[in-house]
């Protein structure tokens, strides 16, 4: 067999005889075995035409066998195997051809040998492992690296990779000169624009800014102060609208200050309506739970103490009460529970007197202590202490409620006070808690006011609260 063409060489195997026809003494049935021949039969189907064998040399020079069925043309059995052998330098040339001036390609075999290169210099040399691992990650993805554009584009009917290597500098050489033409017809129109703009501007501003210079700085809109007016001109129309622009705003941020007030009021009020049933409901528990037991004297004890606290929670109506009353709701809410508990809480209470007649939103202490005994006292197996001290710092008041209970890890610490705890539209459904008692503070005092957490798991639990000293005049 004679190929007329630059393929290196030509071999069929028949399959009947076994016999290899080839143009030389070298072929690849020659060195293939048996189980590698039945495998490249296998692997060609109608779908699959052509399998790549492994490059080898043929005669000095590198080739690469593609091996192929030969079917009878009237029964379409299969006859043999052809195989073709084409140089690796074929490749070579025609990426040659096709390539740009500083452009290099690559195909590379899937162990990393060089296939083919842009000038033939590295046929069948092998990549290193980084190298090839760097070829394999660019696939369909170009990748910048040294000044240069990777990109590798794969086969899968001969697993082969083609790597081409771009330089930089010859991508942006072709777009260098557009590049400056536009910077330069930029520039020009940004100046062009400039100086047109500044011709007009100049025109139309000069007679605002007279009115500019009346206005001031407009930082207190509860007294406005209106701008004057000269003339029927585009300035004296302008004027007047401004100057019924500023009563209208003046007018609005006064109506909505006290739409805020009524519904702040509102809300801690509500607040206030969950927690006051929610207590009471404890307390008729807690009588009822003695009255089972019992101990009618430990009962009637309790319904004393608990009239001298509603008396002291109920009087007046207020939302606001002083520090020394909310204290003496804190003293009778402990003595309540520790009829329910055998006497088992130990509590102090201290306040400096400077702070005793500061404002508190009442019932502020009453829903922390109910929380600390619920859920930092009775699981702890140690002796129940509760202290509440209270003293002035600066311009607040800062009260500290603290538990030797079980504490608290800090995960749990920092859900304490977020805002999906407690929703006023939900309070039938849900029990008030200590975010409840939080958004009473910022509610009535800001949002520098309110709760803040402190808790060491089998170490107790520390709440501190903080009140401005003076109420405002408006909460007053």
């Amino acid at each position: 067999i004679k190929p007329r063409t630059k393929i290196e060489s030509m071999s069929i195997l028949d399959f009947y005889s076994g016999s290899v026809y080839s143009a030389n003494e070298v072929s690849s049935f020659n060195e293939l075995s048996s189980e590698a021949i039945a495998s490249i039969k296998q692997q060609l189907s109608p779908r699959n035409l052509v399998v790549w064998g492994e490059a080898r040399i043929q005669s000095n020079v590198w080739v690469v066998p593609i091996f192929m069925k030969i079917y009878n043309g009237y029964s379409g059995a299969p006859l043999g195997l052809l195989e073709t052998d084409i140089p690796l330098s074929l490749f070579s040339e025609i990426l040659t051809q096709g390539s740009l001036r500083d452009n290099e390609f690559l195909i590379i075999d899937e162990k990393g040998h060089i296939l083919a290169d842009h000038n033939g210099a590295g046929v069948f040399a092998t990549l290193t492992s980084e190298q090839l691992d760097f070829c394999i990650d660019s696939i369909d993805v170009p990748t910048i690296h040294n000044g240069s554009l990777y990109e590798t584009k794969t086969y899968d009917i001969s697993k082969w990779f083609l790597t081409s290597v771009v330089s930089l500098d010859e991508i942006s050489a072709a777009t260098r000169p557009l590049m400056l033409q536009f910077i330069i017809l930029g520039v020009l129109s940004l100046v062009i624009t400039l100086i047109i703009s500044y011709l007009l501007s100049s025109s139309i501003t000069k007679p605002l800014r007279a009115m500019e210079q009346s206005m001031g700085t407009l930082d207190n809109l509860v007294v406005p102060r209106h701008v004057p007016v000269h003339g029927e001109d585009e300035v004296g129309r302008l004027a007047r609208v401004y100057n019924d622009m500023i009563d209208k705003i003046a007018t609005a941020i006064e109506e909505n200050n006290a739409e805020q007030k009524q519904i702040r009021q509102y809300e801690i009020s509500l607040l206030q309506a969950q927690i006051n049933p929610h207590f009471l409901n404890n307390i008729m528990e807690n009588i009822s739970g003695l009255v089972e037991l019992d101990r009618q004297e430990e009962s009637l004890s309790l319904i004393r103490d608990a009239a001298a606290f509603y008396r002291s929670v109920l009087s007046g109506g207020e939302l606001m009460v002083s520090i020394e009353r909310e204290l003496e709701i804190a003293r009778l809410y402990l003595k309540i529970q520790n009829v329910r508990h055998d006497n088992r809480i130990y509590f102090t209470i201290q306040a400096d007197d400077d702070v005793l007649l500061s404002p508190i939103v009442k019932l502020t202490i009453q829903p922390l202590l109910e929380n600390a005994i619920t859920h930092g006292l009775v699981e702890s197996e140690k002796e129940w202490e509760i202290s509440i001290e209270a003293h002035a710092e600066d311009a607040d008041v800062v009260i500290n409620v603290c538990d030797n209970g079980v504490g608290m890890d800090p995960q749990t610490v920092l859900m304490l006070l977020e805002k999906d705890k407690w929703d006023p539209r939900q309070a039938k459904k849900r029990s008030v808690g200590v975010y409840a008692t939080h958004q009473r503070l910022v509610l009535a005092f800001g949002d520098l006011y309110g709760l803040r957490y402190q808790s060491e798991v089998g170490k107790g639990t520390c709440v501190t609260i903080r009140l401005p000293k003076e109420i405002r005049n408006e909460l007053q």
